[in-house]
């Protein structure tokens, strides 16, 4: 089971990135979120989703990220160099440890995406989150509750998808302001 930190420390990929965090509340939910822009990387990242290739990852594209207290997944929202949504990928975890100075996640291995210019919802490692039950690498009350945290998330991101690209772009041009000015720093 992977570790994934809010920073993104351990991403070889990305050599330099200007980053913003700050504690969010969304709903009633507690949580952070946070911006990072990448300034300087290895290599472009792009993903196949369906037959289609897309950038995800480049000079100065911006990745937003939210994660709330108590619950069980972790949103990403990918922005190319002009602010344009390129996607939203939702990982399942096992909870969310937002109480350190570089908030993390354990990875569940199930994931959601929704393309920028898609309302589908594509599920996605299903067959992953499988495989590490059958091996004993997660218990069974971890695999029960992410397949059913996995469906009551699918459920709300199927009938709010675009209320949720609403959200997440109207957060990635406040979180830009905030990370240009004196707040963000380069790491």
């Amino acid at each position: 089971m992977k570790t994934k930190r809010m920073t993104r420390s351990d991403w070889k990929r990305v050599y330099r990135k200007r980053f913003y965090m700050e504690n969010y509340e969304h709903s009633g939910k507690n949580g952070k979120i946070s911006l990072f822009t990448i300034e300087d990387l290895r290599a472009p990242l792009l993903v196949c989703y369906q037959e289609k290739w897309i950038t995800v990852a480049d000079v100065n594209y911006s990745w937003l990220q939210i994660a709330f207290e108590g619950e069980y997944f972790w949103l990403t929202a990918m922005f190319d160099e002009k602010n344009c949504l390129k996607e939203i990928y939702v990982d399942m975890t096992d909870g969310n440890n937002l109480e350190t100075e570089d908030p993390y996640f354990r990875d569940m291995y199930l994931d959601y995406v929704i393309m920028g210019d898609s309302d589908e919802v594509i599920e996605l490692d299903r067959d992953e989150l499988e495989e590490a039950y059958d091996y004993g690498e997660i218990t069974k009350e971890q695999y029960i509750r992410t397949l059913m945290e996995g469906e009551r998330l699918l459920g709300f991101l199927t009938a709010h998808g675009e209320d949720v690209k609403e959200l997440v772009k109207r957060e990635q041009r406040r979180l830009k302001r905030c990370s240009l000015s004196d707040l963000g720093r380069s790491i």
